[in-house]
């Protein structure tokens, strides 16, 4: 995505194997679960690898994701959950002292 855009998705699955995101300029970009499905609003994503630059936001805070790969510009940001940061610092801090 590139320009002054925005993106909503919307998933009515609570499981996804993969997402790859690339955005520029002043995209913004918002993940979601339907408001149509009866859970909690979180869902699940194995691997998620994203680019951001210039000025993109994505935001993934309902997203629980298991991978993470993440190349973000310094006017960039992301928003996401905890439990991802978790799993994930959990995750490099293993592999750092291996």
């Amino acid at each position: 995505m590139s320009g002054k855009s925005a993106f909503e998705v919307e998933t009515l699955d609570a499981s996804l194997d993969s997402l790859h995101i690339t955005a520029r300029d002043f995209s913004k970009i918002l993940f979601e679960m339907s408001p149509d499905v009866k859970r909690d609003g979180r869902f699940k994503v194995h691997t998620v690898d994203v680019s951001l630059k210039d000025y993109s936001f994505l935001d993934l805070g309902h997203a629980q994701i298991d991978s993470l790969k993440l190349r973000i510009a310094d006017s960039s940001g992301i928003l996401l959950s905890g439990w991802t940061m978790r799993k994930n610092q959990a995750y490099n801090y293993n592999r750092r002292n291996e």
